[in-house]
């Protein structure tokens, strides 16, 4: 029983089912006390104590920096190896379960750049502000093809401005790379445009549409990127419970003059029509192209899990924050996505084995996009950790939070 527990908390799924075969074949035989024979004992007593050890085995998993592939290749063991083909099991061997053709140093990739690498699937920050990263998806797979500022500040090129039609997301930008789970963080700042996009209800010159971006996450979530500036101080977005917009002035140096109201679920933090932020601490738009004031945005994701029915059992989970490293001042922390809130269907990009709570489950992948919406937004210092996973704590690189996506697990406080 401790050599199958010690055997799970360690092996890759495959390994570990292969493992098992193993050793069901040479522990059939019978006891006196156990009529039933050895395994059949060893696996019931195994079974009865297996919620416990699969939380360990996810607490092992997401801390480990090697998995048992690596130390074969290491020492030539000719088992296991990454890759090999399934057979029937026999007498003399039994082969590996065929693994993903991805590596598991690095993500999979959705269309890999020819001249750079994707960032490794470790809890190492990459720089996204290289423009080999980037390809345009809605125009043929363009490259790179925004405005280059200068100092490192890349601006959204727009097809017309003001807009004239909703003939938009030519120039979305798009990862090559695929990712699943994630933190990201970036800088932007939005133009000012209320003065001339005045018309609080039009969907082209209105308060909708101020400074209007967007974070795509595998384009099905996207966060809201908006020009929702109400005063210099922290600001919850609505006083009265169910209220579903918010006042903006159209001149926020005006107290009390001509304002639009905002739909909450379209402010700069919110889940895209879905959830609306907590809090509105996005700084005051100026000039257009901006001119303004920075804002810090920071994204926890976790990708949905599918078990091997197919069967989705954790939704996409997501931490928002914007101007603030505090949670008690997010736009939101750990919110569980039912359902997408962008463009793509759920798992569009295919899926790849979960590595992180060891039950078998897959998860979905894609890439990251960033939105153009008539407005000349600008971005700088965007960096990704795709090895990131949320703690336990909130440590740094620490233990694997297993309770923080949602739905909770029925033994989670």
């Amino acid at each position: 029983v401790n050599k199958l527990r010690m055997a799970r908390k360690n092996f890759s799924e495959s390994v570990f089912d292969e493992w098992v075969e193993r050793c069901r074949a040479a522990h059939g035989g019978e006891l006196a006390e156990h009529p039933e024979g050895v395994w059949a004992c060893a696996w019931k007593l195994f079974e009865a104590n297996r919620e416990s050890v699969e939380q360990e085995r996810a607490a092992l998993i997401s801390r480990r920096q090697r998995d048992e592939f690596w130390y074969a290749d290491r020492f030539g063991l000719s088992w296991p190896q990454l890759g090999a083909s399934k057979r029937a099991p026999s007498d003399t061997a039994i082969a590996l379960q065929a693994e993903p053709s991805v590596s598991p140093s690095s993500p999979p990739t959705c269309g890999k750049p020819d001249e750079i690498d994707c960032p490794p699937n470790e809890w190492v920050w990459t720089n996204l502000m290289d423009k080999r990263h980037w390809r345009h998806f809605n125009d043929g797979d363009a490259a790179w093809n925004w405005i280059d500022v200068g100092g490192g500040i890349w601006r959204v090129r727009v097809q017309e401005s003001p807009p004239a039609t909703e003939n938009r997301h030519k120039y979305d930008l798009m990862t090559y790379c695929c990712f699943s789970d994630f933190n990201l963080k970036l800088e932007f700042r939005c133009p000012n445009v209320r003065a001339t996009w005045s018309d609080c209800a039009h969907p082209l010159l209105g308060v909708s549409n101020w400074g209007n971006s967007g974070i795509y996450i595998f384009n099905s979530y996207e966060v809201q990127i908006h020009d929702s500036y109400q005063g210099p101080d922290t600001a919850p977005v609505t006083s009265v419970p169910g209220d579903s917009t918010i006042s903006l002035e159209i001149d926020p140096t005006t107290a009390g003059g001509e304002a639009c109201d905002a739909n909450v679920v379209e402010l700069c933090g919110a889940m895209y029509n879905k959830r609306k932020p907590n809090t509105n601490l996005v700084k005051k738009a100026v000039g257009d192209p901006p001119t303004g004031e920075w804002n810090t945005l920071e994204i926890g994701f976790m990708s949905p899990r599918y078990n091997a029915a197919g069967t989705k059992v954790k939704n996409a989970t997501i931490t928002v924050k914007v101007n603030t490293t505090d949670p008690e001042k997010a736009a939101f922390v750990a919110y569980g996505l039912d359902n997408r809130t962008g463009r793509f269907a759920e798992g569009h990009w295919g899926k790849v084995d979960d590595n992180r709570y060891g039950m078998g489950w897959t998860k979905d992948i894609g890439p990251i996009v960033l939105q153009e919406h008539d407005n000349h937004v600008e971005f700088r210092n965007i960096e990704i950790n795709p090895g990131w996973h949320p703690t336990i704590g909130g440590v740094t690189q620490g233990q694997f939070d297993p309770c923080w996506q949602r739905p909770k697990s029925s033994n989670c406080p």
